[in-house]
């Protein structure tokens, strides 16, 4: 309780309190914990959450704070009130199935009727609520309802089937752990024998209430319980001191009836001991009770009628509910007739259907027949396209030709010319036959690439596979470049000392490399740097040629190894030409071989080609790779 109450003040110190929904179950714990304890605090936290249920425009939650409410006025004896809240959940429930906050308020109804002492009034009330809880499986409240039918058929002089209600009570209680509905059905089962007879079952029952409740309402039951049956056993000390303990939590509680009840045992016990004093003081303070109670039982015959009244409009209510639930049920009736006549239609429809089956099936031979000459024309537009693609190329190649090989071949001639005319010292003669020996080079690579890729166009890629020394390749070939980059001021070195065994068609191994060679001299800057260098994991040796070149750009990478000609092909750092075709034949050796090729460049910061290679014969040697670009 203390834990409850401190939520509950931190909660309350938020300005927006009234407006979150998470309080009205909070304080709605708290008033159920002081129900049988404090019935006033109970009462006043109970229409707390009522107010805060109106403040949020929560039907449910005002609904339970209204049976909440209706328990405590029951307990105070206010059954009026207590009829007037249950009341009201009923109606705010009007024109809806039934649920467990509805099985609440109707036991409610019901302990107005105990009360009133209208038992078998109050059985049907009980009865419904327990059909209720029992369809939505609500245990809890099962234990509530089945104690209330045991107290009617105790009180009605039928103690077996008291007993075998308030014993199906006991298991729910224990099933659920509600402490409250365990000890009050204890309490019951205890009165029920002590009417029957059997004291020895009533003061087991009454002492195991006192041993473990912690609610003062069932404690006072228990003691003024024990009080009769030691009177009767004419132990009247015994009678006493229970009696005494069970009028002080009477008088705690405000219990009127609990209150006559202790004092006319007390009364009654004194006399037998010849304490006639004590005998005269309870005797009076019993009549003083009585009084009270029969000027209430006076109170409780208009309420009666009261409670009559608000049980006929339960009653309309219940009817009115009746007369929605066959309006529906007539609704669901014109559906189903509804549906049925769209199942006739469905079905002369699918005879129509059925009749120009033949039709439709002609229909869709002939659609497909144009379907197929579409597809025919689709194709005949796709091999256009080829076509135009080819000639494209064939027009970069006749560029290329005409172009980059005219060029520098129109250069070497002029320089023969005046080599034959010995017009230059032998210094610049060796000059010349430098730029002879780089231009032939050039050309010779264009010209090189050029058939490999003309072949690859026509017959497809085919990779001839065996152990090689990627080490002793490199080597080979960059002797061969060492020239080229030393006449251009470039420092071309290689890293790797070792063998590196791949398996790899040595021709093809050699195009890539001498295309990614040239090309990373053909754009570094003189003082530039072109290195090679390896490194490996479980599957590949890796080829590193690394420039610090001019670098390229990400729209130019995207296009580097598909397209050729002018729309690829730039000059070098020293104007060397190219055709493009050198990393698109790079592209497709490196696929043919098994291996991976990937590019790290950024414009302006030099790039990196990684091409990687396979370690082991996996695959079998002399596969054919056809290569479709």
């Amino acid at each position: 309780m203390a834990s409850l109450l401190k939520k509950w003040d931190k909660a309350r110190a938020d300005k927006d309190y009234r407006q979150k929904s998470g309080n009205i179950p909070l304080v709605l714990k708290i008033a159920d914990h002081y129900r049988y304890t404090y019935p006033d605090s109970s009462l006043m936290y109970a229409r707390v959450a009522l107010d805060l249920s109106k403040a949020q425009n929560s039907v449910e939650s005002e609904k339970k704070a209204l049976n909440s409410i209706a328990k405590v006025y029951y307990i105070k004896g206010e059954y009026n009130l207590s009829m007037e809240a249950s009341s009201r959940v009923l109606l705010l429930s009007a024109g809806e199935n039934s649920n467990i906050i509805v099985a609440d308020a109707i036991n409610n109804m019901g302990l107005v009727l105990l009360g009133q002492t209208k038992y078998h009034d109050a059985i049907p009330e009980f009865r419904k609520a327990a059909q209720l809880n029992q369809r939505f499986k609500n245990r809890s409240s099962l234990a509530a309802n089945y104690i209330n039918l045991g107290i009617c058929f105790d009180e009605t002089s039928k103690p077996d089937s008291a007993l075998f209600y308030l014993r199906k009570a006991v298991g729910f209680a224990l099933e659920t752990s509600n402490a409250n509905m365990r000890d009050m059905a204890f309490n019951r089962i205890g009165h029920t024998y002590f009417n029957a007879g059997n004291y020895t079952e009533a003061i087991d029952y009454y002492e195991e209430v006192i041993k473990i409740t912690k609610n003062n309402w069932e404690r006072s039951f228990a003691n003024i319980g024990l009080a009769k049956v030691y009177y009767q056993q004419e132990q009247y000390k015994a009678a006493i001191r229970h009696a005494t303990t069970g009028l002080y939590m009477a008088n705690k509680m405000n219990v009127k009836w609990d209150a006559s009840e202790a004092s006319k045992v007390l009364s009654e016990a004194y006399a037998k001991t010849g304490d006639f004093r004590n005998a005269y003081y309870f005797s009076r303070l019993n009549k003083r009770y009585d009084d009270s109670l029969m000027s209430e039982a006076k109170e409780k015959e208009i309420n009666y009628l009261n409670l009559k009244r608000k049980m006929a409009e339960n009653q309309q209510l219940v009817r009115d509910n009746k007369l929605k639930n066959q309006e529906i049920k007539l609704n669901e009736l014109i559906f189903i007739l509804i549906g049925v006549a769209a199942l006739f239609i469905v079905v002369f429809i699918a005879y129509i259907i059925r009749s120009n089956r033949k039709q439709k099936l002609l229909n869709l031979r002939l659609n497909k027949k144009n379907k197929d000459i579409e597809l025919q024309k689709d194709k005949i537009e796709q091999q256009n396209k080829e076509l135009s693609r080819l000639n494209y190329t064939k027009d970069q190649l006749f560029y290329i030709l005409s172009h980059d090989l005219r060029a520098p071949l129109a250069s070497v001639q002029q320089a023969s010319e005046l080599l034959c005319d010995e017009c230059f010292s032998p210094g610049e003669q060796k000059i010349i036959v430098e730029g002879f020996y780089r231009e032939i080079t050039s050309v010779y690579n264009m010209l090189n690439n050029m058939l490999y890729w003309a072949a690859s166009q026509q017959k497809g890629i085919k990779a001839n596979r065996s152990l090689i020394d990627l080490s002793a390749i490199s080597h080979e070939l960059l002797d061969v470049y060492e020239i080229v980059a030393r006449n251009k001021g470039i420092s071309l070195i290689n890293e790797q000392k070792l063998p590196v065994w791949v398996n790899a068609d040595p021709d093809q191994v050699k195009v890539i490399i001498q295309n990614l060679v040239g090309n990373a001299i053909k754009f570094t800057n003189t003082g530039g740097l072109v290195r090679l260098f390896f490194d490996e994991d479980e599957l590949y040796y890796k080829l590193h040629v690394k420039d610090t070149g001019v670098g390229i750009t990400e729209e130019k990478i995207e296009r580097l190894f598909t397209a050729v000609g002018k729309s690829i092909s730039t000059y070098g750092t020293n104007s060397e030409t190219g055709t493009g075709l050198g990393l698109v034949l790079v592209k497709e050796f490196t696929g043919a071989n098994g291996g991976n090729l990937e590019v790290r460049s950024s414009h302006g910061e030099g790039s990196e080609f990684i091409v990687s290679f396979q370690k082991k014969l996996d695959y079998v040697l002399n596969e054919d790779y056809d290569h479709d670009e």
